[in-house]
């Protein structure tokens, strides 16, 4: 059973794409800003809705 493991782990090595030996960092701050922004936007256009609703009238709503 071994030898077959064996086989064909070797097999599939050879084809398989590399792996990243350092992570980048430039791409991870990269990703991490857009991924802020598209959160800040997303955000801002429900904000200004609510800052225009008045509050008595919300809470008297329910």
């Amino acid at each position: 059973m071994w030898p077959l493991a064996t086989r064909s782990s070797a097999s599939t090595k050879s084809t398989m794409s590399p792996v990243l030996e350092r992570l980048p960092w430039g791409f991870l701050a990269l990703y991490l800003a857009v991924g802020a922004a598209v959160g800040v936007l997303a955000a801002l256009l429900p904000a200004v809705r609510a800052s225009r609703v008045d509050v008595l009238r919300a809470i008297s709503y329910e």
